[in-house]
């Protein structure tokens, strides 16, 4: 779940279990795994994605299907049963959470099950005589279950079958490895305690792939509670791919986690509103791209074509939510179809005619182009063979599309680069205006970040056009795309392993925004630089509004920052730290002369490190049990950034100096 979202939720179809017959009453998607709450017991569910080997269709030729990355998502599932478990058992969720969930139907095609509520814990009464089981999140990582055997009944009856394991192991500390071939889940050694006394316990092997507690000197008049820990073998992490933002400032995010595809809305004050899962929609292991108009409707397409009844493609799905995060409309039907259509590489709202435009290929190598009609999906296209695929493009003040248009030998070693493209879009249907050849020359296996997406790489102001390859931003004509200045981009990548994008241009102001391997530039609308403000890692999207600017982006585990923009000449980072839930991290007093005390949970390994307004990098401290202090007095009044890097994690606080 995308930001290690902590809710389980209850099942209104979105969960399916494939393996056996038990009925799934709660699932939740935590840290890389899937885990099914049934009337039997749990099943946990952990994604893999493979490479398969090429296959071209029949619809296919070699050369469209070397285009696509051959890739599945393998699913291994652990089931563990609870013998002899009660048919009357009833389950007690607790504790609604204030966001919640919707989900593509993954059994019924184009429908979809919205406003699923989530909950903090879960009660399983009665599952055996005077046995209950809860459910909960661990402070830090994993799940936290608890067994608490009522007076007058033993703990060894509660005994728990395991299937689709590779094998059960207790450890010398008493941990219960099950081996699945992602790694090991990891039941931690159980606590055990009656009234708060500490009791003698312990996993106990009945045999191969049965399991029990031992538990010692029982006091069989009072409650007995055993508190084991489980933990994943992964934590893949979510990793956000596009941002973009309504008129009143809600940012809506797109992105993927151990396999399943996303999407988030946050509310201007950084609270989560609801997340709803698109893995059904599309390509397994792909994302496309996502767009939003005014009153906050998202619109996200489908990255790749699937073949319909009658044995061609469907000609456009798209899938449409409204700002409550259900569904509008799911166009994945026959009656949108064509013989050739690819891949969909970029979506952008145009509020001029109330119109979406789609942008990718009809064939591999070839350009394609698109008016949606946002209300119901309806579409008209044109295609141009003699221009490559469209990676990247945006929608300017002036109504025109502009983008940037692959070199249709797409991996080349020589000749000409890419091309920027400009279509008049207002007329219901594409109209071709002009090219202009750039030094570019994307790579369609190379240039894309790790969740498949291209790039978001073109943006336009009232004045200029900007557009970037993640090494140079050029500034170019919006008459005819001729460069008319260039700067380098400090930190900046198109490598496969840290390829980074996003450029926004503040309307108001004039800026432009541009994203890093680990930082997002600020340039006036002649790329004189203004500001510079550190972020987690590289970043691959960014949108902006009059006050606040939105980036996206990170490597293992992602991010997405609100950072407010002040007197058009500087940013002021991390107003929001959106899909981060994290550790207790408090600082005091705040606004202070100099001096700051920090309490967290984070543990001693963690490090604080300081930031002025321009990024630049101040000091740094180390937290140990607990606390540090925080001196800051020899520094001139203002905000600082305090970056916590804790593991691979890391997340953003501000702090005031007013002497």
């Amino acid at each position: 779940m995308p930001g290690n979202i902590k809710a389980f939720q209850e099942n209104k179809g979105q969960f399916v279990n494939t393996i056996n017959s038990w009925k799934v009453l709660y699932g939740c998607d935590y840290q890389g795994t899937r885990t099914l709450f049934t009337d039997h017991g749990v099943i946990y569910i952990i994604p893999e994605k493979v490479k398969t080997a090429f296959n071209p269709s029949d619809n296919e030729s070699r050369d469209e299907e070397q285009e696509k990355e051959n890739t599945k998502i393998v699913l291994h599932s652990i089931a563990i049963e609870w013998k002899n478990a009660n048919s009357g058992l009833t389950v007690e969720p607790i504790g609604v959470t204030p966001y919640y969930f919707g989900s593509i139907d993954p059994v019924n095609s184009g429908k979809s099950i919205d406003n699923i509520k989530g909950y903090k814990k879960l009660v399983f009464r009665n599952v055996q005589p005077g046995i209950d089981v809860e459910y909960a999140f661990h402070l830090t990582t994993g799940l936290k279950y608890s067994v608490t055997v009522h007076p007058g009944y033993s703990a060894n009856a509660f005994k728990m079958q395991y299937s689709g394991q590779n094998g059960l192991l207790i450890d010398e500390k008493g941990n219960l490895h099950i081996t699945t071939a992602m790694g090991d889940i990891i039941d931690h050694a159980p606590i055990s305690s009656q009234n708060e006394a500490k009791v003698q316990s312990s996993f106990t092997k009945l045999s191969q792939n049965e399991m029990t507690f031992d538990v010692k000197n029982v006091n069989t008049k009072t409650d007995l509670v055993i508190d084991p820990w489980t933990v994943s073998p992964i934590d893949t992490g979510f990793l956000p791919s596009d941002v973009v933002m309504d008129s009143v400032n809600n940012a809506y995010i797109l992105g993927m986690e151990a396999g399943g595809l996303y999407l988030q809305k946050y509310t201007a004050t950084g609270t989560l509103a609801w997340t709803y899962l698109l893995t059904q929609f599309g390509s397994p292991g792909y994302v496309s791209d996502l767009a939003v108009d005014p009153a906050g409707n998202t619109y996200i397409p489908m990255p790749y074509p699937d073949t319909n009844s009658a044995g061609k493609y469907n000609f456009f799905g798209l899938v449409s939510l409204n700002t409550l995060g259900g569904v509008r409309y799911f166009n994945d039907t026959d009656t949108h179809h064509y013989d050739t259509l690819f891949e969909v590489w970029n979506l952008v709202y145009s509020r001029k005619d109330s119109s979406l435009i789609e942008a990718g290929a009809p064939v591999a190598l070839k350009e394609q182009i698109g008016i949606v009609k946002a209300s119901n999906g309806g579409l008209g296209f044109i295609f141009d063979t003699a221009i490559g695929e469209i990676y990247s493009g945006c929608i300017a003040p002036n109504g025109n599309y502009y983008g940037l248009s692959a070199n249709p030998d797409f991996r080349p070693t020589s000749g000409p680069g890419d091309n920027v493209v400009c279509y008049s879009v207002n007329s219901g249907m594409p109209a071709f205006l002009w090219k202009a050849q750039t030094t570019y020359n994307w790579d369609d296996f190379e240039n894309k970040n790790p969740n498949g997406v291209s790039n978001n790489s073109v943006a336009a102001g009232w004045n200029y056009l900007y557009t970037s390859d993640g090494l140079n931003l050029d500034q170019r004509s919006l008459v005819n795309g001729a460069i008319i200045d260039s700067v380098i981009i400090l930190n900046g990548s198109n490598t496969s392993s840290s390829a980074v994008s996003g450029i926004a241009v503040d309307l108001l102001c004039g800026n432009v925004y541009v994203g890093t391997t680990n930082s997002l530039l600020m340039y006036d609308q002649n790329l004189n630089l203004l500001s510079s403000v550190p972020v987690p890692g590289p970043v691959y999207d960014v949108t902006c509004s009059d006050s606040i600017v939105s980036v996206c982006g990170g490597s293992i585990n992602g991010f997405v920052l609100q950072l407010l923009i002040s007197n058009c000449d500087s940013i002021v980072l991390g107003i929001n730290n959106l899909n981060s839930i994290k550790p207790t991290f408090q600082v005091f007093p705040n606004p202070s002369s100099g001096l700051f005390n920090i309490k967290t949970s984070y543990d001693n390994n963690t490090i604080v490190e300081v930031y002025n307004s321009l990024g630049q990098f101040i000091t740094q401290k180390k937290i140990m049990n607990g606390e540090a202090l925080l001196d800051l007095s020899a520094e001139a009044n203002g905000v600082y950034c305090l970056r916590i890097l804790s593991g691979s994690k890391s997340s953003h606080f501000n702090i005031i100096v007013s002497h």
